[in-house]
């Protein structure tokens, strides 16, 4: 009989309590897209571009420096064996084969 008193009570509190909201109506996530994807683009658009300009710069700036490096050992190495540029070869030229 405790059971039931039990069982009984439980289930009247059960039918008391405050009944909860209805569920917010879900969003399609095309909808959200056409919402947040201009922005999305923007704002990445906004972070990587300039992100991506220095990287170009970096790297343009590194081939510079290496390309001048490189220029500058090959004429040292040609004026080592008499065929670099007049001033670097003390006026000396290799007169082209006829």
């Amino acid at each position: 009989m405790k059971e039931m008193a039990a069982l009984t009570a439980a289930f009247a509190a059960h039918l008391a309590r405050p009944k909860s909201p209805p569920a917010s109506p879900r969003l399609a996530p095309e909808v959200i897209r056409q919402s947040l994807g201009e922005l999305i683009s923007e704002s990445v658009q906004a972070r990587v571009v300039p992100l991506m300009d220095d990287l170009r710069k970096t790297v343009e700036e590194h081939l510079r420096e290496q390309t001048e490096g490189m220029y500058e050992g090959l004429l040292k190495r040609l004026s080592e064996v008499g065929l670099g540029a007049p001033e670097a070869a003390g006026g000396n030229q290799v007169s082209p084969a006829v």
